[in-house]
Parts: structure tokens; sequence; C-alpha cells
């Protein structure tokens, strides 16, 4: 079979192009530090690298709900120790104005510091967190869960919802509690020793307010003890139920810590695959260059030669 002129040209011009081609191949993965640049490099390597990356980005989003859960229940947790505190002070002024020896000017000096103690049990009532959500409202966190009427009452306007997030690939945490769980006592004392319906732990503190200030003589010492007793029974309800749900938000805070460890260790192994996947071998990738380019350097000398025995020499 005769090969012509043009055959062997073109036979060598190809062979040129290919070895050009893996020398640029090889200088693009040295470049980039990565073994495959297309799928068609490992069509299974690249499939499992696309798995790994929504991996990652699973694992991302966990690590972004995580730390937006610990943040909220920290809040949480430092708001429900400042409400403990402000309760405990109430009872030591129940105490104090339960004792016999005090005159009407003494109980009122109690009264008014219980007023300012209300307002500041109120206002950590209603707090809100950086985005300006109502942190008590439960899924209602655009509005103020604990509203004062026009009679100096209080109202709990939320609802009993409590907002989860996912944290991990089967689990979700509560990151937030509603105000009715927490201050909202199921039943409270009357000064006759009676149960009587809901009321939320602000109406226990006005109530011990009003009884104080108290001083027309329309409420003798055996009421006001009475009603003081009360006020001590319904706090220690209300300091009890706070207790509870911060026994619980610790529980939650121990499983974010555990689930980022788990999160952390699931990241490190991912990325470790995926070096081991994609990642240049640069001893390997150098020395195959040097090779092609050799063969290409070869090539190319090569082709001068056969070109320089044929026609094309006389070809103007």
């Amino acid at each position: 079979m005769r090969i012509s002129t043009i055959q062997a040209f073109n036979t060598g011009v190809r062979g040129i192009q290919d070895n050009y081609s893996a020398v640029t191949r090889t200088q693009e993965q040295i470049t980039s530090g990565k073994r495959l640049l297309t799928p068609a490099d490992d069509p299974v390597a690249s499939v499992r690298l696309l798995q790994l990356d929504q991996q990652a980005g699973k694992l991302a989003q966990y690590k972004d709900n995580l730390t937006a859960a610990t943040n909220s229940l920290t809040q949480e947790e430092a708001i429900l120790n400042s409400v403990n505190n402000v309760l405990q002070r109430v009872r030591e002024l129940a105490l104090e104005g339960g004792n016999g020896a005090l005159d009407d000017q003494a109980r009122k000096a109690l009264a008014q510091e219980l007023t300012e103690r209300e307002d500041e049990l109120h206002g950590l009532l209603n707090s809100q967190n950086a985005r300006g959500e109502y942190l008590f409202g439960g899924y209602q966190s655009d509005s103020e869960p604990f509203v004062k009427n026009g009679d100096g009452s209080y109202t709990y306007a939320g609802d009993e919802g409590q907002r989860f997030i996912q944290i991990g690939s089967a689990k979700m945490v509560a990151m937030n509690d509603n105000g009715k769980s927490l201050f909202v006592a199921p039943t409270a004392v009357t000064p006759e020793g009676q149960g009587e319906a809901e009321r939320v732990v602000l109406d226990t503190v006005r109530l011990l307010r009003e009884t104080l200030e108290n001083t027309d003589g329309t409420m003798d010492s055996e009421q006001r003890s009475s009603r003081l007793a009360a006020s001590l029974k319904n706090i220690d309800t209300a300091m009890n139920q706070v207790l509870g749900v911060q026994t619980t938000l610790g529980a939650r805070l121990n499983v974010i810590e555990s689930t980022q460890l788990e999160n952390d260790e699931a990241s490190l192994i991912n990325t470790t695959v995926q070096s081991g996947l994609e990642d240049l071998d640069y001893a390997e990738a150098l020395s195959r260059l040097s090779m092609e380019s050799i063969v290409l350097q070869a090539a190319q000398q090569s082709f001068v030669k056969v070109s320089g025995l044929s026609l094309f020499n006389f070809l103007r």
C-alpha cells in the first residue's frame, strides 16, 4: 500500500497535536493541583466527588444551624438565670413583707422595689434575639408575648410552639421554649388557699406588690399574711417551673456540643476522601511531564526530518 505525502504529513501533525495535548493537560493538572480536570478523566471518581460535595454542603449547613441553636439557647440560658435572680429577690421581699413589725412606710418601700422588679421581669420575659425575634412567644416571634393590660394584669399572647432546627442527618433540636411552659403556672394558689386557673408569674409579683401597697385599712394583718403566703407558694412554683426548663436546656446544649464533634469528624473524613480522589500526585505528574515533553520534542524533530524528504521541498 502506498502512503501519500499528504497522509504522512497529516499523521505527523496529529502525532504532534496529541503529544502537545498531553503535555498541556499535565501542565494544567500541575497548575491546578487537581488530578481530575473534567468528568471524563475518571467518571466513577467524578460521581463520588459530586456526592462528597453535596455532603460537604449539608455539613456546612448543619454547622450554621448548630451556631444558631447554640446562640439562641445560650441567650435563653442567660435570660433564665436573670429571671431566677429576680424571682429570688421577689421571694426575699415577700418574706420581709411578712414581718409583723413593719409599719406602712416600710411596706411601701418594699412595694416600690417590687415595682422595679416587676418592670425588670416584664422586660426579661419579652426579650428579643439579634434578629429582633421574641424568644418566648413560641411560633409568634414577631410580637410581644407578655402584654400588660389596662388594669395592670398580664396576658400571655404567644402560643405553645417550639421551633426546631436540624443539626445532623437525623438530629433535630429545639432552639427555643415558649413562654407558657416557662412563665405561666397551670394552677396558682389564691389567698384563700384554693387553686385557680393559669396565672402569669408577672401577676404573682403584681398581686404581692398590691398587697404591700395596701395601707388604707381594708386589709387586716391576717389577710395580708394569707396573701403573702400564697404569693410565696406561687413564686416557688414559678422558680421550679423555670428550673425544670433550664434542665432540658442544658441537655440540649450537651447534644449540640456532641453533635458538633460528630459533624467535625465527618467533615474531616469527607475532606480526606475528596483529597484522595481529586488531588494530584505532584511527583508522578512532574515525572510524566518530563517524559511527555521528551516525546513531544522527538515527534517534532521526526516530523521535520520526514517532511524534508517529501515533495514539500519543491513546492513553491
